[in-house]
């Protein structure tokens, strides 16, 4: 049984887990949608990351995604 969508976004969705009697804390899993092209972040087994961090690495994430397409873009127009 498929899990109702709590949250769609552009490359993931957040799905609402069904929450066993004995869990402490609710998960929610997030699916992708389709996949994508450019950097990401793969965590370790077993690792935590609360909002600091997670827009900490976004940023990382960002700034490469935007030098990449910049060097792209410019090779481009060197060929030209």
């Amino acid at each position: 049984m498929t899990e109702p969508v709590l949250m769609p976004g552009k490359w993931i969705t957040l799905r609402q887990c069904i929450r066993s009697s004995h869990a402490r804390q609710k998960s929610m899993p997030f699916t992708p949608r389709t996949s994508w092209r450019g950097f990401a972040f793969f965590p370790r087994d077993n690792t935590v990351y609360e909002a600091e961090c997670l827009k900490t690495i976004t940023g990382w994430i960002q700034t490469l995604n935007q030098s990449h397409r910049e060097q792209l873009k410019a090779r481009k127009e060197a060929q030209a």
